[in-house]
Formats: C-alpha cells, sequence, structure tokens
C-alpha cells in the first residue's frame, strides 16, 4: 500500500510550533506527481489552509517535480496566481 501523508507546521497565536497530520491519503496507482497533486489540493481546500501555504517539503523522489507542475497546473486552472 502507497500511502502520501499531508502535514502542516504552524506558529500558534501562543508563539509555539505546532504540527499536524492533515491526511494519510492511500495512492493505489503510487506516487506519481499527478496522483499527489490534487490529493494535497483538495486537503489543502478543506482544512483552510490553502492561502496559507508558504512553503511545500518534499522527499527527495523524482516525481516531486512533476507533483509541482500538476499541483501549479491545477491551482492555475481554478483561477489562483
Amino acid at each position: 500500500m502507497k500511502l502520501l501523508d499531508i502535514t502542516t507546521r504552524f506558529v500558534g497565536s501562543d508563539g509555539s510550533l505546532y504540527k499536524a497530520l492533515l491526511e494519510l491519503c492511500e495512492l493505489p496507482k503510487g506516487h506519481a506527481g499527478d496522483e499527489c497533486a490534487p490529493r494535497l489540493l483538495n486537503t489543502k481546500k478543506t482544512s483552510g489552509f490553502l492561502h496559507n501555504v508558504g512553503y511545500i517539503t518534499l522527499d527527495s523522489a523524482f516525481s516531486n517535480d512533476t507533483m509541482i507542475e500538476a499541483l501549479s497546473q491545477l491551482l492555475e486552472s481554478e483561477g489562483y496566481q
């Protein structure tokens, strides 16, 4: 079973650093970038973090380049700059 974990880190109003697991997605077709991007975008939308994303950190897998490209295309198609 292939999984994608989507996490967030943020500084709370008390100045403390927090981290949370937003979603753990099963990827039946594997970690291809075009499989991960829609799941990441949907999670960011439903969690309310879409407009607060400063950075996306990925491991060193080759598919990460294609995921960022696919995510960029999805955001542009939905009117985000």
